[in-house]
């Protein structure tokens, strides 16, 4: 007992309570697979000790497919309570919660064409029908065109195939024609008319709302700018609404592309509560922006211990899911292998 000093026994308590409150903070941490109604994916998770699902399933494949315009006069059709139980009804009988569900699209919004209001209207509808459904969380882009053709496959450890990122692929498409001279500014105009008419009806509902930032974040593609990619930008996304319900999804593989502080965001972001959904994954960063690897979660330049310790000591509460796995050999198109061994390693975090 020569070890245990005064100093020992005084702090001894208050270092319980500590290792305790971040426990429970873990805890909170709604650590969850984009399974969709997948009924393997589904009972994956369950296998892996996951409790929450995100009904945003991944395409198959590591290179997505190009991505398109939104269409002209697209006519959106807005969920009901029905839709939304019958989904809820079906996770919950595979042993799973919903942590988060895509939002639908909303393309004459983007557009801002004479459907906008009637687009938005859907939206309103949808987010009333996903609070009473028990949805906590909808998450939502707000881009005209993804650069996505700018992927390409590069090997990883063992062989393994990781996604890799490079402009100069792409820096001469020919720009879209219909959307020529379109600004930056007129986006974010697009966005804040959207936000002030949906968000104060997610409150009302009890809903969350969580913008992805565009990835790849470059600054324009095709003559399109890629308008919410920095930090700033979804700082001043936040303040276009100031509320818990107008969030972010905070990628930490996105942001590390563009070169920032992750940590310091998750702090940032985590201490306004305005984080209400997490893609946990890293990357290795070329050249801010526009070249940058996408790496197995324990071998890239974010410090993932770090992360996790900054969401838990922030309090942060909603999804976390991980994402852009790598390609593995004899692995499924749904890359399973990668994701069980994500979310092994982010299990782990939470128990440290």
């Amino acid at each position: 007992m020569s070890h245990w000093t005064r100093r020992n026994l005084l702090t001894a308590p208050f270092a319980a309570r500590l290792a305790l409150a971040a426990a429970e903070a873990g805890s909170r941490i709604k650590l969850a697979l984009n399974t969709g109604t997948s009924p393997r994916l589904l009972q994956l998770a369950r296998q892996l000790g996951v409790e929450w699902a995100d009904m945003g399933q991944r395409p198959a494949g590591l290179i997505p497919p190009p991505g398109s315009p939104p269409r002209e006069g697209t006519t959106v059709t807005s969920w009901t309570v029905a839709q939304l139980q019958a989904i809820r009804s079906q996770v919950e009988a595979a042993g799973l919660k919903i942590a988060i569900m895509p939002l639908h699209a909303f393309p004459n919004a983007i557009l801002s064409n004479k459907e906008r209001d009637r687009d938005i209207d859907a939206v309103r509808q949808s987010i009333r029908a996903a609070g009473q459904a028990g949805i906590p969380v909808l998450e939502y882009n707000w881009y005209l065109l993804r650069a996505s053709a700018g992927y390409y496959e590069v090997p990883g450890r063992g062989g393994s195939g990781l996604r890799a990122f490079d402009y100069e692929r792409i820096r001469k498409e020919p720009p879209v024609a219909e959307l020529a001279g379109l600004t930056r500014q007129e986006i974010f105009a697009r966005l804040a008319y959207f936000l002030k008419a949906v968000v104060p009806v997610a409150q009302e509902a009890g809903v969350r709302l969580a913008l992805h930032p565009n990835d790849p974040p470059v600054a324009s593609f095709r003559g399109i700018p890629q308008a919410i990619r920095t930090a700033e930008d979804l700082r001043q996304v936040t303040r276009i609404v100031d509320s818990p319900a107008n969030g972010i999804t905070l990628d930490t593989g996105v942001m590390r592309e563009t070169g920032a502080d992750v940590i310091a965001l998750i702090r940032e972001f985590g201490k306004r509560d305005r984080i209400n959904h997490v893609h946990f994954r890293n990357v290795r960063m070329h050249q801010p922006f526009d070249r940058y690897t996408e790496s197995f979660i324990d071998d890239g330049e974010v410090d993932m211990k770090a992360a996790m310790q900054a969401f838990v000591e922030t309090g942060y509460s909603q999804a976390m899911v991980p994402d852009h796995s790598p390609r593995l050999d004899n692995d499924s198109e749904d890359h399973i292998a990668g994701l069980s061994y994500a979310i092994g390693y982010m299990r782990a975090l939470l128990r440290r």
